[in-house]
């Protein structure tokens, strides 16, 4: 060996380049102990997680509750006061909420304020053999495909396109 092969034996001797582990200072490891945190099963954190999400959920919906009931006293003077559109009739307010829960429509649509009145006008008419068929099978088709149609003129449903 060399003097230069030496020299290198001496610097990782010394601990500078040694894989072992150093012996720590007691001061070192008494400090480790106080900052020491015993492990916890996932299970056991899972489960302690849950309860505490619980916890707040239960606090939040009693404060709701409260904030519900007060609300209801509320309303409830309120609708003895005014009363739910005295001067609309009852079927006349029943169509509004029925539209109002009908409208089927896309966000963008609903934002612009897009409405369709007619349906879109295309020359696509189904082939022969289908059409020819009784309007009983295409009722069973719909109903087999879960397929929810209403108005006029509607087309008979096929089963697959080729």
């Amino acid at each position: 060996m060399s003097s230069e092969g030496k020299r290198k034996d001496r610097e990782r001797d010394d601990g500078k380049y040694s894989k072992r582990q150093r012996h720590k200072s007691s001061s070192e490891s008494e400090s480790d102990d106080d900052n020491y945190v015993p492990y916890v099963p996932v299970k056991e954190r899972r489960k302690q997680q849950l309860e505490k999400v619980q916890k707040y959920l239960q606090s939040r919906t009693v404060v709701k509750g409260q904030e519900e009931e007060k609300e209801e006293e509320n309303e409830t003077v309120e609708e003895i006061t005014a009363g739910p559109k005295s001067n609309v009739s009852l079927l006349d307010q029943h169509s509004e909420l029925k539209k109002k829960a009908e409208v089927l429509a896309s966000v963008k649509e609903i934002a612009k304020g897009i409405t369709y009145e007619a349906s879109m006008r295309t020359s696509w008419t189904p082939p022969r053999h289908i059409l020819q068929m009784p309007e009983s099978r295409h009722d069973r088709v719909r109903k087999k495909l879960h397929i929810l149609v209403e108005g006029d003129e509607i087309p008979p449903p096929i089963k697959t396109f080729k």
